[in-house]
Order: C-alpha cells, then sequence, then structure tokens
C-alpha cells in the first residue's frame, strides 16, 4: 500500500520536472522561428508553452514512472485508481488552471519576417525595406525581377502596413509610385525570417501532427469549459496507463522500452485517425455532431479497456519481482 501511495507523488515531481524542461525547449523554439532582435518579447509566449508542452510531460512522465513501478509496484488496484485520478487530474486541472491565468499571447513584429536595409528576394519580386517601426515600413523599395517593362522594373513608395492573414504576411503600400500607380497589395509567405533552431525530422513529423490535434482539442475544450474536457482527460489517462503493461512483458527490458514507447505513439496515431475523420472513411459510419465530438474520447476509452483486460488476464503484474528475487 506504500509503494501505491508513494507513485502518485513521483509522478508529480516527474511531472514538474518534465514540464519546466518541455517549456523552456517549447520557449527557445520561439525564439528560434521569431527571432526578431527584440528577444524580450520572446516570455510572453511562456504560458501558451507550457500549455501546449503538459499532454507531452505527461507522456513522458509516465513512461519514467512506468520503470519505477517495475521494482515496486504496489497494489494494482489501488496504484491503478490513483494513477487514474492523478494522471487525469494532470490534464484537465493542468488545462483548465492554464486557462484561467493564460495572458494573451503576443504577436512578433514585422522584425521577425522582414530586416531593414536588407534586400528580400520573394519569388519574382525583390523588396528593400529602409526602416520598421513596429508593423509600420518608412521606405519601400520594390524591385520586378520578370523580364518585360523595364521602365517599371523599379517602384518606390513612402510607406506600408504589415499584418498576418490567415499564415501569410500582408505588406499593403501607401502612396503611388509613379503617375497612374495607386500602390500594391504584397501577399508574402508568412515564415520567419531566421532559420528555426529545431526542424522535426519526417520520421517525427507525423507525430507531432498527431500531438498538436491533442494539444488544440485540450485548449478549445478548456475554453468551453466543457464536461467534453474532463472525458477527454479521463479517457487520455486510462489508455496510457494501459501502455504501462508493455514495460512488463519479457525480461528484456530494452525491449519492453521500445514497446511501450510505440504504444504511445499509437495511442497519438488512433486518435489523430479518428479525428480526422479517417474511421468515418474506413467504416462508413455516419457521424453527427455530438459523436463526432465524443468519438475520438470514446475510441481511446475502449483500447484502454482492452488494453488493461489483457494486462489483467496475461501479463503478470510482479513479473521483475520474481525476476529480481531468483537472482
Amino acid at each position: 500500500m506504500k509503494n501505491s501511495v508513494v507513485l502518485p507523488a513521483l509522478f508529480l515531481f516527474y511531472f514538474v520536472i518534465t514540464l519546466t524542461g518541455l517549456s523552456l525547449l517549447s520557449l527557445l523554439q520561439h525564439l528560434g522561428r521569431h527571432y526578431s532582435g527584440e528577444g524580450t518579447f520572446v516570455l510572453g509566449w511562456l504560458p501558451s508553452s507550457i500549455r501546449s508542452m503538459l499532454p507531452a510531460a505527461v507522456f513522458l512522465s509516465l513512461f519514467f514512472l512506468f520503470f519505477r513501478m517495475l521494482k515496486k509496484p504496489g497494489s494494482r488496484l489501488l496504484t491503478f485508481v490513483l494513477m487514474l485520478v492523478t494522471v487525469a487530474a494532470a490534464l484537465v486541472g493542468g488545462n483548465m488552471g492554464l486557462h484561467q491565468i493564460l495572458i494573451v499571447q503576443p504577436s512578433p513584429p514585422l522584425t521577425a519576417y522582414l530586416a531593414q536595409r536588407r534586400f528580400h528576394s520573394i519569388e519574382d519580386r525583390t523588396l528593400y525595406l529602409m526602416r520598421i517601426d513596429d508593423w509600420q515600413i518608412r521606405g519601400l523599395f520594390t524591385i520586378d525581377s520578370r523580364p518585360g517593362d523595364k521602365e517599371w522594373a523599379m517602384h518606390y513608395y513612402p510607406g506600408a502596413t504589415g499584418r498576418l492573414e490567415q499564415g501569410s504576411l500582408i505588406l499593403e503600400v501607401q502612396g503611388p509610385a509613379a503617375p497612374g500607380d495607386t500602390g500594391r497589395r504584397f501577399a508574402l509567405p508568412g515564415e520567419g525570417l531566421y532559420a528555426p533552431i529545431f526542424r522535426p525530422s519526417r520520421f517525427l513529423a507525423g507525430s507531432f501532427r498527431d500531438y498538436e490535434l491533442i494539444v488544440q482539442d485540450f485548449i478549445a475544450l478548456a475554453e468551453e469549459n466543457s464536461v467534453r474536457l474532463y472525458l477527454l482527460g479521463a479517457s487520455l489517462a486510462f489508455v496510457l496507463l494501459g501502455t504501462g503493461m508493455f514495460t512488463r512483458i519479457t525480461r528484456w527490458p530494452f525491449f519492453n522500452l521500445l514497446c511501450a514507447a510505440a504504444a504511445m505513439r499509437g495511442c497519438l496515431f488512433l486518435y489523430g485517425a479518428v479525428r480526422q475523420g479517417l474511421l468515418y472513411e474506413w467504416s462508413g459510419l455516419v457521424s453527427g455532431s455530438v459523436v463526432q465530438d465524443i468519438l475520438p474520447s470514446l475510441v481511446l476509452m475502449g483500447v484502454g479497456l482492452i488494453l488493461h483486460l489483457v494486462d489483467l488476464l496475461f501479463v503478470p503484474y510482479d513479473l521483475w519481482q520474481r525476476v529480481i528475487d531468483s537472482e
């Protein structure tokens, strides 16, 4: 019983340490993506970085805890109940609490996308900005690099205003460049001026996409204060605890580690597949609005139930204790 009571506290300790480290890495990623020479604004991303890393911290904390449970698992039922409540509370309570205190994340300045007194070659056009004040440009030269009308190859605009719109950077110029030219509107790629610090490989890109879906759902449901938030938190905690059996399926710890990691990745894939509607295409289900909203959580709950039944019926709970005692 003592070991069962210690495990939730140990999970929370792992959770705080892991969440702190992941949040700092996420903050560093924001710095690389939106670096502008005005680094202080990046601190404004810290609350949203913590919220985006919260589910990942739960994944990793449970992964670390599973190997602690091998030596001192405690009571099966008591450990399951305490851990289910603790993990679900971390997911739901963490998102609810961060939503209450979360400040509006800052918008990166224009200097994160364009640099003053530098040439920017974008598709068939070259831009040169004299000075940038916040999102205002003072003096803008454009050079049309397409062959043709040489007389209008270069234009000068006294000013322009920038803004982000659906992932694109929009520049609306002010004043005519020459007689007959009433100004123009440029749509530029909304990509950072500097290379990102972290760029996921193709192997990890799918995992990040599926993970982002879970993060987005937690954020949206926390804003709505919906009952579906509690269902999602409970179902995710339930299925993640079920993956713990893979750490006990053989006597080879490294193989077990790979199996547990693959099972957690499978949970991400399953949620992403259901969330994006692939299940409807595969099975031909007619989905209503309510069913479509709660189906990902129900699928996770069903898979978790299967994992726990297999664990209960076929996987020894104290396998590693037997191995240690026999040596």
